[in-house]
């Protein structure tokens, strides 16, 4: 007995529709979750209440002028002593650098604590009549670590 087979473009149009629309019913599900979560709510709150975490720290460089012309100068060159000179021509720029490290370190933490306990008590809290509870958890758990990374790389 033979058997016909389809032509392979439909089958081809057949597993493009299927993509299509499973990208679709995927992006509704997101689209749902995103405005029914509460915890994606409260971490972007929480990421624009700290905006300060997003700049870049203080880029601190030195020019270095003194420069040795041979290897025996090089040898007799006492290191130590322009260290402490050229900090101490450079100490505000270093307390200033450091201040600021400490404030992002203080902000950052504050930030951790926030972020942590929105993870305890809000993450897989919230539900939809529309998607089944289990669904809707691994979705926000995805957006929630999308819109993390999102934060860590800007």
């Amino acid at each position: 007995m033979l058997t016909k087979s389809l032509p392979i473009n439909v089958v081809l149009d057949l597993f493009g529709l299927l993509f299509v629309v499973w990208i679709g019913v995927r992006a509704h599900v997101r689209k749902l979750v995103s405005a029914q979560s509460e915890a994606l709510k409260k971490l972007e709150d929480i990421n624009q209440d700290f905006p300060d975490l997003l700049r870049k720290p203080i880029a601190f460089s030195k020019t270095f002028q003194t420069s040795v012309t041979s290897k025996a100068k090089f040898d007799k060159f006492d290191f130590d002593d322009y260290a402490n000179e050229c900090i101490t021509l450079e100490k505000h720029n270093f307390e200033k650098v450091f201040l600021d490290l400490g404030q992002r370190k203080t902000n950052y933490n504050a930030y951790l604590a926030k972020y942590e306990k929105l993870i305890s008590t809000e993450l897989g809290k919230a539900g939809s009549e529309k998607i089944a509870q289990d669904r809707f958890n691994k979705v926000e758990q995805q957006l929630f670590k999308k819109e993390e990374t999102k934060r860590a790389a800007k």
